[in-house]
């Protein structure tokens, strides 16, 4: 799940931002999926280890030092560099000429340079993505790459805590003085820092790729999220904007607050009649009694996973990590027998509260309301749970209400064809 959210993210942010070739080698290129994500960015690193221990060592050896003015007090036969201000506060102080000590100035040696600076920066950066793989090594179950991150880690620690190293002062995204680039050192970690950030446009420290294991529902949350985006892009619609992606100096971020709503615009271009078609899908969108643009709930304050907008309809979606089993029973229920299945009841009624209560002004426009799980079902098509009961000719029954199986590779045609059935997205008017 977590590579298809950074695969699609990925594509969105080539959408967003065309001026930048966004790439990386992590999850490949284009459409295809490459290798587990912390597979590529830690083989980077460890090809460029045995060029940086060397070019670290003559740096160290004789590291590029400036000077900083520092004060002390002195005998005043024996200072130096004394200010006016400074002679003059001591005599009011003492009550005599000349005083008997003075504050004078003097030059110390200081590693804290814009050279030193950088290569803290660019050592401190390789150390903490290796932080990150090694735990997204430890999600995907993959010990090995996990064990080889943490060794590598360990070595640029162990620099780090070195001199001049650990006196100078870290600076997020500081640059090299061009006249510095000509040096051996230091045109090793430019290049490698330019070509590892070329390589890997994609932010895995983002903290939709570090929750916790317990999180998983949460994951699965996001993920559906994308795969709906995915949904739009398989019927030729294109992201125009996004308040949830930024490109940053550690790549494309992607940032999804719970409480406050992440929305994308998605176009399609019209052609042969067919009007060009707006679509607006929001993350945790929050419809409260009196709501924007006349959005509104007819009650409490509601927020269903994920919306989707068009011509003032809505399809709203929920995610829930759940198994239903079946549903429909193979023979009638008894007047006081309970349903078979008490959870998916449960959810179906907070369907039938989002499609009900949400209002636009008076209109209800609520177009369906569905559930995404991907626990597997024993429902007769397989994974769609409709009212009327699923038939090959009619798959969503009414469309109106229904869970729908999705789970990584199974289900994503059915999404679209829901998505199809909910706005008619390819009907000409």
């Amino acid at each position: 799940m977590l590579t298809d959210i950074a695969r699609i993210s990925l594509a969105i942010g080539r959408e967003l931002y065309p001026e930048i070739a966004l790439n990386d080698l992590d999850i490949g290129t284009g459409e295809s999926v490459g290798a587990p994500c912390p597979r590529e960015r830690l083989e980077f690193l460890r090809a460029w280890w045995p060029k940086f221990a060397p070019a670290l060592r003559m740096l160290e050896a004789s590291p590029r030092t400036g000077l900083r003015w520092e004060t002390r007090m002195t005998f005043s036969e024996r200072a130096r560099r004394v200010s006016s201000g400074d002679l003059m506060q001591a005599i009011r102080k003492e009550g005599v000429f000349p005083p008997r000590r003075l504050r004078e100035r003097f030059a110390t040696p200081d590693a804290d340079t814009p050279d030193n600076r950088f290569i803290k920066m660019a050592l401190a950066t390789f150390s903490r993505d290796l932080t990150d793989i090694a735990a997204l090594a430890e999600i995907c179950r993959n010990p090995e790459i996990a064990g080889r991150a943490l060794q590598l880690r360990h070595r640029f620690r162990a620099a780090l805590r070195r001199d001049p190293w650990r006196g100078v002062t870290l600076v997020p995204n500081a640059s090299l003085p061009s006249a510095s680039i000509r040096s051996g050192p230091h045109r090793i970690f430019h290049d490698a820092l330019r070509h590892y950030r070329r390589g890997f446009a994609f932010n895995w420290r983002s903290p939709i790729f570090t929750l916790p294991p317990r999180e998983t529902w949460r994951i699965y949350e996001i993920w559906c999220l994308f795969q709906t985006a995915d949904a739009l892009r398989h019927r030729d619609y294109r992201t125009t904007s996004a308040d949830c992606f930024a490109v940053t100096p550690t790549g494309l971020t992607i940032t999804l607050k719970t409480g406050q709503g992440a929305t994308l615009t998605f176009v399609r271009s019209g052609g042969q009649g067919i009007p060009v078609r707006r679509m607006k899908l929001t993350y945790r969108r929050n419809f409260g009694a009196s709501g924007e643009s006349g959005w509104r709930s007819s009650s409490h304050v509601m927020e269903p996973d994920i919306t989707l907008e068009r011509d003032h309809r809505l399809l709203i979606l929920d995610a829930k990590w759940k198994a239903y089993g079946s549903y429909f029973p193979l023979t009638p229920l008894l007047a006081d027998e309970e349903p078979r299945n008490a959870s998916l009841t449960d959810d179906l009624n907070q369907m039938h509260a989002y499609r009900d209560g949400i209002r636009n002004g008076e209109t209800q426009a609520v177009a369906a309301a569905w559930l995404l799980y991907p626990g597997r079902s024993r429902t007769p098509d397989g994974g769609i749970i409709a009212f009327p009961q699923s038939t090959p000719e009619t798959p969503f029954g009414g469309g109106q209400i229904g869970a729908l199986q999705l789970r990584p590779g199974n289900g994503m045609e059915r999404l679209c064809d829901l998505v199809d059935k909910t706005f008619e997205i390819n009907a000409t008017p």
